[in-house]
């Protein structure tokens, strides 16, 4: 459906000094997948999960990534527009 967002966002990698300044730039799409079986790369994450708006919702621990699945969700037709 044309659903497209884009985080910024910083950290710091390694321990001690000196540390390094991480910036990443992340964009989101939707996307329908016929399987339910994943393959992910390793070097960028560990781990996926099937789970309902709901749970997702509750694992989400920042606000504005939950903004961003709430409006994915509605632009998937999950929840009414709102």
């Amino acid at each position: 459906p044309g659903f497209e967002r884009r985080e910024e966002y910083r950290f710091t990698t390694g321990e001690g000094e000196p540390r390094t300044l991480i910036r990443k730039e992340v964009t989101y799409y939707l996307a329908e997948s016929l399987r339910t079986d994943v393959r992910i790369a390793e070097a960028e994450a560990s781990e996926y999960a099937w789970l309902s708006l709901k749970d997702a919702l509750r694992k989400l621990r920042y606000p504005g990534r939950r903004r961003l699945l709430e409006d994915a969700a509605r632009a998937a037709g999950c929840v009414p527009p709102g």
